[in-house]
């Protein structure tokens, strides 16, 4: 893949503060810049801001403060931080990370953004820690390499990544979006320095006047985040939906239309966007460019695909970002704009609209819903009638807790997990671990309301663990680097403002966000159906022999390990061969990709 060049950072911090590793240190890059202080080693090829005094150093990727980036604003941070200490970092604007060698405290301080758009991983070696921006790069830092971890291996398999803290390997983990990791009197604390605070729904108290001041003050922040994101240089994804398409849009128009947009499509019912794609390029009047992938395009670059992520990753839709990475990196761009981000700030995700409907059974009080119950179960003959099956369905799933009900189709809530999982790894790992993390993470944001939670929740594991990653390792292996206006601080700290009602009234998904836009964007993208950016996999195997080669190759591999039975892996094949192609053609990318990564890095 195009993005050879070794970048990130790599170091270890000693408790004891007089620490061997500076020799034993392995040979780098020459690129690479060095820090040695007393106990702490780095090393890094990133574009860190460096500030040093008497009271220890800084370094900061990326961030901004009080709007601005320089030399001036760095040492006004500075300032802050030895003033309020860890508490200044969530006046850090920005993708970043930071790391902070403060000598008056005697510790180190690391630090990832809201986002974790930098990622941050660490783990204990010898009498410290060792830390680096990559888990093949941690290992310089470690006394041994560590072993697979099988509760990392079945966070995937529920997910479909490695959610933070958690990673692939043994005692190794991943600082969360909004953490920091300290380090100081022999031991790492991880510290959470930031969460959202969302507006109370009941109260009403927002300091918005009405919503179209609202809308306005969205359109304004969102053109100035595209305008802070947009070098001369920079391109933008566009998939034909909302966000790819007001983003493409407003950086047409600080340009006026000099700007390059690039779409995947394919030759697949269902899949293919490129219609409201060719309407949002016509309408903003951008320079279009479609690439059409076949599925021997995607037989050469899935191994390689697997192999650029840290851990298994099992998101399809990396692979259309890789190809318009790739050929935005090969017309001269440095950077791509994405839109990732709107869904989870502004309501667009379809089971928001969902939970809802079984929200408002769950406002009932208490004594009506028992008595629907008691009634429902004193009617067993009527429960083979269509409508009264389904009523038996939604009470069902309504009585199920918030965020466990959102997992009510996950793979392993549907079947048995003694059917799907070898013995050794069933025995090895905890089946609640999943659940809990969701529930954790469910419960730690200041909001009253079902739907801000929700939209923390995927803040956290649908953007940070899951989109991001998924953008940020393909553009760099693309060779190309990534901005996501979206996601710009002024626009978070609006959405937290913003009522519940507003968000979604009744049904409609992104309504206040479509309003802001109604007359901007083309009407045909203001309607469309809320549409994916995934691969058609599992159609495509059926009539594609080198792309079924390699998925019932990669399964064969994987029947080996103590991962998967292989009665079930045999059953998903046969299900895929003859029952609903797509769907458990999902499921064999899943293990696909599990296994393709396992050949890069673990064996």
């Amino acid at each position: 893949m195009a993005g050879a060049e070794k970048s990130g950072l790599l170091g270890r911090v000693s408790f004891s503060g007089q620490s061997n590793a500076e020799a034993d240190a392995p040979p780098l890059w020459p690129a690479w810049q060095r820090l040695s202080d007393a106990g702490v080693w780095l090393h890094w090829h990133l574009p860190l801001l460096k500030h040093q005094d008497d009271a220890g150093t800084l370094l900061l990727g990326s961030a901004q403060f009080g709007s601005r980036l320089d030399g001036e604003a760095l040492a006004q941070w500075w300032q802050s931080y030895q003033q309020q200490g860890d508490a200044a970092l969530a006046q850090l604007e920005g993708h970043f990370l930071a790391i902070i060698l403060d000598r008056r405290r005697q510790c180190v301080t690391l630090a990832v953004d809201r986002f974790s758009t930098i990622p941050l991983y660490y783990a204990a070696a010898g009498d410290g820690v060792a830390l680096a921006s990559q888990l093949p790069l941690l290992r310089h830092a470690m006394a041994h390499r560590p072993a697979l971890s099988m509760q990392g291996i079945y966070h995937y398999l529920y997910f479909h990544m490695v959610p933070a803290p958690l990673s692939v390997w043994e005692g190794v983990h991943k600082i969360p979006a909004g953490h920091l990791l300290k380090i100081s009197q022999g031991r790492a604390e991880l510290v959470r320095y930031w969460q959202p605070v969302f507006l109370p729904a009941a109260s009403g108290a927002t300091q918005l006047r009405t919503q179209s001041a609202a809308a306005a003050l969205l359109v304004e922040r969102l053109t100035t985040a595209v305008e802070r994101a947009g070098a001369q240089s920079s391109a933008a994804f566009l998939s034909g939906g909302l966000d790819s398409s007001t983003v493409t849009g407003l950086l047409s128009r600080q340009r006026e239309g000099d700007v390059d947009a690039y779409t995947v499509g394919f030759d697949a019912a269902g899949y293919d966007e490129m219609p409201y794609a060719r309407i949002a390029a016509r309408h903003f009047g951008v320079r279009h460019h479609e690439l059409y992938l076949q599925p021997d395009d995607v037989v050469e670059i899935v191994p390689k695909i697997a192999g650029a992520y840290d851990e298994p990753f099992g998101n399809s839709s990396a692979v259309p970002t890789y190809f318009c990475a790739a050929a935005a990196a090969a017309a001269g761009h440095d950077t791509l704009l994405a839109g990732d981000g709107g869904d989870e700030l502004f309501a667009g995700n379809a089971r928001y609209a969902k939970q809802k409907l079984f929200e408002h059974y769950l406002a009932l009080p208490a004594w009506l819903r028992a008595g629907i119950e008691q009634g429902v179960e004193r009617l067993p003959a009527l429960g083979q009638v269509p409508l009264i099956q389904k009523g038996y369905r939604y009470i069902e799933q309504a009585r199920v807790p918030l965020p466990d009900r959102l997992e009510s189709y996950n793979f392993f809530a549907t079947h048995e997990p003694a059917q799907i999982l070898h013995a050794d790894l069933l025995a090895a790992i905890e089946l609640d671990q999943p659940l809990k993390l969701l529930r954790d993470t469910y419960q730690a944001v200041t909001a009253d309301h079902a739907l801000q939670r929700m939209l923390w929740l995927d803040w956290k594991q649908t953007l940070a663990d899951n989109d991001l990653r998924k953008v940020s390792v393909m553009t760099q292996s693309a060779g190309i680097q990534v901005r996501y206006p979206m996601l710009d601080d002024a626009l978070i700290d609006l959405a937290l403002q913003l009522p519940p009602d507003w968000l979604l009234p009744g049904q409609k998904l992104r309504h206040f966000y479509k309003q802001a836009f109604s007359d901007f964007l083309p009407q045909q993208i203001l309607t469309k159906p809320k549409h994916g950016f995934g691969l058609p996999f599992g159609v495509w195997m059926r009539d594609a022999p080198r792309l079924r080669e390699l998925a019932y190759d990669a399964l064969a591999s994987l029947k080996k390990r103590t991962v998967l039975r292989s009665d079930y892996l045999d059953q998903v094949v046969q299900l895929h061969q003859h029952d609903h192609a797509a769907y458990y053609g999902e499921s064999i990318w899943i293990y696909m990709m599990l296994e393709l990564w396992l050949q890069a890095w673990h064996d």
